[in-house]
Parts: structure tokens; sequence; C-alpha cells
């Protein structure tokens, strides 16, 4: 009878460590596919992760706040999709140290738009148009 209650108590004590077991080590939700995949990220599209991107737009104020700014010493930027498509115009606030923040002179940039300094000649012209009140 001390036998069969010792049995019967140990099979008991082997199903629980077994559902623990089962339970504790049951899937992580990651999905492994193997075969040919279908790309959907364009290769151009990419960013590196040190680019300069805008990670705040305020409409109402007409401002951008920018991550990764630190090397962006031009007074004009263009603010672009990651494929490249222009989406607006930026004059670079004079600022130290942190994120850098610029007005928006044109167009509607958006969040994770990347930001780069315009070219000589184009910031030429646009000092023409957007000339400062002290100057």
């Amino acid at each position: 009878m001390f036998s069969l209650k010792l049995e019967h108590t140990l099979s008991i004590a082997t199903a629980c460590v077994a559902l623990i077991f089962a339970v504790g080590c049951g899937t992580s939700g990651v999905t492994v596919r193997e075969g040919k995949q279908n790309a959907t990220i364009d290769a151009n599209a990419v960013i590196p992760t040190n680019a300069p991107v805008i990670v705040h737009v305020d409409s109402n104020e007409r401002i951008v706040t920018i991550r990764n700014g630190y090397d962006l010493d031009m007074e004009f930027l263009i603010a672009s999709t990651p494929a490249g498509k222009e989406t607006a115009v930026l004059k670079l606030r004079k600022r130290t140290g942190g994120l850098k923040t610029a007005d928006i002179l044109e167009g509607e940039p958006r969040i994770n738009n990347v930001v780069t300094p315009a070219s000589n000649a184009r910031s030429k012209q646009l000092a023409k148009v957007y000339r400062d009140p002290e100057a």
C-alpha cells in the first residue's frame, strides 16, 4: 500500500514537471521560413542608422527636430523620403549641441525624412529668397 501511494505521488510529480517544461519551453512566436522570400524592402530606401533624420515635426510652429544632425553645418537643408523624393526645404537654426532644429521654409516634411545639406547653387538661390531679418 505504501509503495502504491509512493508510485502514485511520483507519477503526479513527474506529470507536473513535464507540464512545467511544456509550458515554459513553448514557442517563442518566431516563425522560421525556408525557401525563396519576396523582398519587401527597397535596398535603395534603407536609411543608415547614423543618417540625419527628422524625429519631430511641428506644423503649427513650422519647425522640425533632427536627430544625428551634428555634421549639418549648411544653412539650408533638404528633407526627402528614404527613396529620395524631396519633401521640404529647411533652414537650420543656430544651436550648439543636442538635437538640431530647423525652420520649415517650403513643403511638408514628415518624421523619418532624411536631411541633407542643399547644394551650393541651391543655397545661393534660397539665400536670395529667405534672407535673415538682421541682414
